[in-house]
């Protein structure tokens, strides 16, 4: 974190959450419930913002073994591990998928770009092989900066929308070139799961059927519409077959109208540490709220998911709980969170 990306903006909260990388006091906060673990990712800001494409790919080792070795020293704590890329040094990016994957890591998590650049540039399609033929799934998360400005007259993005509005934006957006890129058709058992439970598209379901039903009647200088009859489904229900966590700030009725978008619903409550900075673990009673989506979260939807992912994923500052111990532990939490001022 001692380069120019980790002390400013994004880097300036990570740093200022105590949670994210005192592992002493992540193992206390597991530690107060009963049947708890946790699954470790990296933080942001991603790899290719910390570092250059000459450092990146050894930093991404040191990043992806430490946590490995955190998970290996503390079974009981933390039951597995994501992985990072340097995806500024796109083969050495996909070299390093294959080897942290086979060293054990769960997951791999992408940033919905790699410092501007889309996934979808035929240079990544090598990483995307290399996890399709894992299995495992990728953790997609957004990664808008204010260096991308709301309008082409600013130089950035103001008043931190880049990431309020910004990173659900950039998340549907990220799905949508997957799909018509013809990524997800290339690799048709790759697992995304999207963060915030799949950005905007879950609130635009009438408009993203009905008008990617209709891809090309709005651009003259490109044929998309020959891209509308390439795919192998209606672009509609590739957005329906994307996994999704349910970190929506404690939004419940937002968590509710995306799980019932989504065919493939979040196997697990996610509940997120990262929410006031400078104040103790960094923990907030409002995530609580929103995991109350734990019970209408169908059983068959959890243990598909689990069933093809592993017993284990997801994510930085996130915290799992198990879906039939969930009500008990949901209030518990809730006020362990008051008691102890998290």
């Amino acid at each position: 974190m001692q380069t120019p990306a980790g002390a400013k903006d994004l880097g300036k909260r990570v740093r200022g959450i105590p949670a994210l990388s005192d592992v002493d006091l992540r193992i206390s906060i597991v530690e107060s419930f009963d049947d708890y673990t946790q699954l470790l990712s990296h933080g942001l800001p991603p790899m290719e913002r910390l570092w250059g494409p000459d450092k990146s790919p050894d930093m991404a080792k040191i990043a992806n073994d430490g946590l490995a070795e955190v998970v290996a020293q503390h079974p009981k704590q933390f039951v597995g591990w994501s992985a990072l890329l340097p995806m500024n040094a796109p083969e050495a990016a996909a070299k390093e998928a294959a080897r942290a994957l086979q060293n054990g890591a769960n997951a791999v998590q992408l940033g919905t770009n790699a410092n501007g650049v889309p996934l979808d540039a035929p240079e990544f399609l090598p990483i995307f092989e290399v996890i399709a033929k894992s299995g495992k799934p990728i953790l997609l998360h957004p990664a808008r900066t204010r260096d991308m400005p709301d309008y082409p007259t600013e130089k950035y993005s103001k008043y931190e929308i880049c990431s309020v509005l910004g990173w659900p934006y950039e998340t549907g957006v990220t799905l949508a070139r997957l799909i018509f890129s013809g990524i997800m058709d290339r690799f048709p058992d790759l697992k995304v799961i999207a963060h915030h439970l799949g950005g905007v598209v879950p609130y635009l379901e009438g408009r993203v059927g009905h008008s990617f039903d209709q891809l090309g009647v709005r651009t003259s200088d490109e044929d998309y519409g020959a891209i509308l009859k390439s795919l192998k489904k209606r672009p509609f229900d590739y957005f329906k077959d994307f996994y999704g966590d349910t970190a929506v700030e404690g939004a419940r009725r937002g968590d509710r109208l995306r799980a019932r978008f989504l065919r493939r619903r979040p196997r697990a409550v996610r509940l997120r540490l990262p929410v006031r900075q400078g104040e103790g673990a960094g923990l907030h009673p409002r995530h609580v709220e929103g995991a109350q989506l734990a019970a209408a979260v169908d059983r068959r939807a959890r243990e598909d998911l689990f069933s093809q992912c592993g017993e284990a994923f997801r994510i930085s500052g996130v915290v799992f709980f198990s879906s039939e111990k969930f009500r008990r532990n949901s209030s518990f939490f809730a006020t362990r969170v008051a008691e102890n001022g998290w």
